[in-house]
Order: structure tokens, then C-alpha cells, then sequence
């Protein structure tokens, strides 16, 4: 089975539900705010992707949620290897997250028996944060955000980014074999 990585990030409140200044205070007072960590999720566009990472041990699953992905497939039609422009600083900090939560899958070193990724590589997924492109994507129903970043600045933020996060995981990689 051939999975695909295309990963997308959906608000949980959607940017409607900050249109009215009253609701977006109360939201910011329970701590949601509509460009932050804690109101975008990352899922996989693949369903059998978003399968695969359902069906995984308790383990990669608790990593890839520590990371912010949800089990579900994001139901988006992009072109492969693309994401919404609008959310690249929230690809560029998923990525961020899966290097700084690699300490979650050590004890994957010391395990028993080997551990089941249900299908997913890791390694393909790498490659697509290392390669993927912004593309803006029209708005169906909601306002344009105000201040967006060009594909090309982004871009270039982020595959600094991930060259850093590679040169880690390939050093946690060798460091689990051995």
C-alpha cells in the first residue's frame, strides 16, 4: 500500500467564529485565538494515510498527536506536494514540533518487539516537509487574512528549517541503529 504524506492544517474555530470582536475575547480568554498552535490541527489529506496513522501503536500515535495531527483525513483536494499558503507558519511549526518531540519515540530503541508504524515512513514524511511548496488556495467562504506571506519569503523560512530538522533526525536515526 502506497501512502501519501500531502499534510494540511485546518483551524478548529474557523475564522468566522472571530469575525464578532465579543466572541473572538471570549475565545481569546479561554486561550483560543485564531492564528496559534492551540486552534490549527495538521491531518493528512490521504485517507489511507490518515488510516494508517489511526491504526499505528499508542506510541507513534501519542508522537504524531504531541506534533499537533489529528487521525482523520483532511478531506482537502490540493495539488501533491502542496499546502494552503495561509497556513505555512503552521506547517513550518508542525515540523518544528515533530523535531522537538523526537524524545517521544525513545523508547522505540529499547522496545521488545519492534514497533508497528501500521505502513507510515517516517522517512517520506521528512521528504515532503523538506520539498513541499505554499500555493494559495481561493478562499470559498471566508475573508482573506490581512497579512500573508509570498510563497518565495516562506519558503525559504522554512527549508532552512527543515534542513536543520533533518540533520537531527537523521542523527537520531543513525543513533537508534546503533
Amino acid at each position: 500500500m502506497t501512502l501519501k504524506y500531502d499534510v494540511d492544517v485546518h483551524y478548529i474555530m474557523p475564522e468566522s467564529a472571530f469575525a464578532d470582536p465579543k466572541n473572538a475575547e471570549m475565545l481569546k480568554l479561554a486561550g483560543i485565538e485564531l492564528n496559534t498552535r492551540g486552534n490549527c490541527v495538521a491531518k493528512f489529506r490521504d485517507p489511507k494515510t490518515a488510516a494508517a496513522l489511526e491504526g499505528a501503536d499508542p506510541i507513534i500515535k501519542e508522537f504524531f498527536s504531541a506534533c499537533g495531527f489529528a487521525f482523520i483525513p483532511s478531506g482537502l483536494t490540493l495539488p501533491a506536494g502542496t499546502f494552503d499558503a495561509k497556513f505555512d507558519d503552521h506547517i513550518t511549526d508542525v515540523a518544528r514540533r515533530m523535531q522537538e518531540n523526537m524524545s517521544l519515540l525513545d523508547p522505540i530503541k529499547n522496545a521488545e518487539k519492534p514497533v508497528n508504524w501500521n505502513g507510515l515512513n517516517f522517512g517520506e514524511l521528512i521528504q515532503w516537509f523538506s520539498t513541499c511548496q505554499p500555493i494559495a488556495v481561493p478562499a470559498l467562504d471566508q475573508p482573506e487574512q490581512a497579512q500573508r506571506r509570498t510563497p518565495e519569503k516562506s519558503t525559504a523560512g522554512m527549508v532552512s528549517l527543515v534542513k536543520v530538522a533533518l540533520l537531527g533526525l537523521v542523527g537520531y536515526a543513525v543513533y537508534s541503529v546503533i
